[in-house]
């Protein structure tokens, strides 16, 4: 990881946070990350139009120092036919602000197998963010912008527990 990189990041995040928090239940925002990535994305549009089939269904929930991320059942309509995906087992994390101010924090992310991110999440409203990825994992979209939007919790069968 390139700690230049980390630095400079951090030294731009230097204010503590006031007004705006990220603990609490967000939602993939597929509207606004499809209407983004098409006007500034640098994805190509059958990837924009694989990316909208599946948007809108991951939540990750904020709690307390603890990060839990897991979606809801959904199906995918692809060439006239519909697959169901089942919504997948809740994936935790650990995680710590390592600094902020009233744009939006750097977040360390350690998940419980032992993978670590370090990611950027900028907050347009107190209601929408989008994250930027510092380590190596980009969400599995090169050159996009995935936004999610503050939601109330939501109650099913694969809802994390604390």
């Amino acid at each position: 990881m390139n700690r230049t990189l980390i630095l400079i990041v951090l030294s731009l995040f230097s204010v503590p946070v006031l007004s705006i928090s990220i603990e609490g239940t967000w939602q993939e925002d597929k509207e606004k990350t499809s209407r983004w990535n098409s006007e500034n994305g640098r994805v190509s549009d059958s990837h924009l139009a694989n990316m909208e089939k599946i948007l809108g269904n991951l939540f990750v929930t904020y709690k307390n120092g603890r990060m839990c991320q897991y979606s809801k059942p959904y199906e995918v309509f692809n060439d006239g036919n519909v697959k169901s995906i089942k919504a997948y087992i809740p994936e935790y994390a650990d995680y710590n602000v390592l600094a902020g101010n009233e744009s939006g924090f750097v977040i360390r992310t350690v998940y419980t197998e032992g993978a670590e991110n370090i990611t950027m999440h900028i907050f347009e409203s107190e209601n929408s963010m989008y994250g930027v990825v510092l380590s190596t994992e980009d969400y599995g979209y090169p050159g996009s912008r995935i936004y999610f939007k503050k939601v109330e919790p939501v109650k099913w069968e694969s809802v994390c527990e604390y």
